[in-house]
Formats: structure tokens, sequence, C-alpha cells
């Protein structure tokens, strides 16, 4: 009898064979042939919806990631090639060692996926490279749609930038971050973190979510002071999971203002349920996806801490 394991590796074997075909792992047909075999597996073992998904993504990225290592071994200038898990691709290429990034090889790709997307998240796991930079110039140049800056995205673009934006936008910076888009110094930052959040979105005319003990958002005219979540989320990946949740709100015609105070209460409200379940010394990102998930079926998000002040000032 066929194991889950062995089905797994048939599955993965057919999809080597149709990337060998196409040369193209973007092609439509691959993601229809994942989705066949999927549907097969869904059989034999009943899978349930998440399941489904979570194995798509399981076979994609795994697939994506084979046919990325043939790009790099048809590279003559590449001698070694070193997988760090989940970590990335490393290379030493000419005597250097340097982690490599799949880049986006036309303006093309770039405007379709803009044209295609309801809104967009720019900055997470993006890097600092000189290409990431003009990716997020393009970004704020063309776009329309509404757009999240966090991470990578908050430090490679400027205050200027900004204020030439003609789309809805949201940033999401910690003290460092917002440090170098407000040009200001940290401490006076955190010494009044709600004016400065107010001033500069006043000034460049976007949302501001300034990240910290207390989160504080606004829109340049009102104040939001959040005081749902914990010292426990303080933990890589968990702003990335906020930028996530903001910008599926405003995916829904959420208004960005409304949309970033909903999901930074949320997910404040997600850690506290994992923080009174297990504790905060333990949490990580991937629990505040599921805690997110847990509140949104429960309806529970009343707060058990409180609710965040909005006020003007």
């Amino acid at each position: 009898m066929e194991t889950r394991e062995s089905r797994k590796e048939r599955m993965r074997d057919a999809l080597r064979q149709r990337i060998g075909r196409s040369g193209d792992v973007e092609d439509e047909e691959i993601f229809r042939e994942i989705d066949s075999l999927i549907l097969e597996e869904a059989a034999r073992d009943y899978l349930t919806l998440a399941g489904k998904r979570q194995l798509r993504r399981e076979l994609f990225n795994e697939i994506r990631r084979l046919y990325l290592l043939q790009e790099l071994v048809d590279d003559d200038s590449v001698t070694e090639i070193m997988v760090n898990g989940t970590d990335g691709i490393f290379l030493e290429r000419d005597g250097h060692i340097g982690r490599w990034e799949k880049q986006i090889d036309s303006r093309e790709k770039l405007e379709n996926g803009i044209k295609f997307a309801d809104v967009i998240i720019l900055g997470p796991g993006l890097g600092k490279t000189d290409k990431a930079r003009e990716i997020v110039e393009f970004v704020l140049q063309q776009t329309q749609k509404p757009v999240i800056l966090d991470g990578d995205g908050i430090t490679l673009s400027t205050r200027k930038q900004l204020k030439e934006v003609s789309a809805q936008w949201i940033i999401t910076p910690h003290p460092k971050e917002f440090s170098h888009i407000s040009e200001k110094n940290i401490s006076e930052i955190k010494d009044d973190l709600l004016t400065s959040v107010k001033s500069f979105a006043r000034e460049t005319g976007g949302v501001v979510v300034g990240k910290d003990a207390r989160t504080c958002v606004s829109d340049g005219v009102s104040c939001y002071v959040n005081v749902s979540g914990n010292s426990g989320m303080a933990t890589g990946g968990s702003g990335d999971v906020l930028a996530g949740a903001i910008g599926g709100l405003v995916a829904q015609g959420m208004p960005c203002f409304e949309a970033a105070k909903a999901a930074v209460y949320l997910h404040g409200v997600a850690g506290d349920r994992y923080k009174e379940k297990y504790g905060e010394q333990s949490l990580m990102a991937r629990d505040l996806i599921h805690y997110l998930g847990e509140v949104h079926r429960n309806g529970d998000w009343n707060g058990r801490n409180g609710t965040g002040n909005e006020k003007n000032i």
C-alpha cells in the first residue's frame, strides 16, 4: 500500500517532469497540475480545505526551489550552491559567497502584478539591494492601489517619496524605521510617539502605524492608541503578520485608517489569547496567524484587557 510520503514523492516527480517540459515555473499549467494532484491526495486522505492549501504551498515552494536551483546550476560562474533550510540559497560565485535573490527580470511582470493586486504590501523580506530599491521606487510612482509599506519597504523609501505618492498608503514602522523615514531621533520619537505619528501622517498625507509597547495609529487628524497585545509579540515576523492583517482588511474594502486601527487591535488580541494559554515566552509569529483566525471565527474581539482609545489631539 502506498504511503503518504511515497505519494508526495510521486507528486514531486510529476511536477519536476512538468517543469522540465515547460521550462517556466510560472506556467499556469503547472498550477493546474498541482491542483489536480492535491485533489488526488485529498481524495485519499480526506484533507480539509486548510490541509489542501498547505500541501499546495509546500509542493509549489519545493518545486520552485528546484527550478531556481536548476537555473543556477546552468550558470557557469557559480561554483557551489548551499541551501540552508528555508533561510535561503547561498552561492559561491567567482570566489565570493553571498545570498542569492531571484530578481524580477522585467518591468512588465511588475506592472502586471500591480494591475492584478487589490492592495500591495511592500517590504517584508524584500532585502535592501539596488534592485529592491528600484522596485520600491517604481511601485510608489506607478500604482493607484493602496500600499502598505513595512520593513525594508520603509527603509528603502524617503519622506519626499511618500509625499508624492498619489495612491493611499500606510506605513508600519518600529522606532528605528520611523527615525529613518521621519528624520527624527529615536529618543525624540519614543518620548512622544503619538505626536510624532500624527505629525508625520499630517505632513505626508498617509496613515502611520507607529509600533512600540503601545502602538499609535494616525491619519493626521485622529489618533488611536492601542492597548491590546503584550511583550511576547516583540518577536521576528510579528510585524509581517500585522502588515498582512492590514492588507487583508484594505483588500476587503475597509478604509485605510479604519483597517489599520482594526488590524492593530486584532493583532494584539491574538497575542493576548496565546498568552492566556501558553504565556509570552514561546510566542512566535505563526501563533499570531493561528489566533487571528480563532479570534475571527469566535467573534472574540472585545478584548479582555480593554480596548484602544481613539481621540483627537
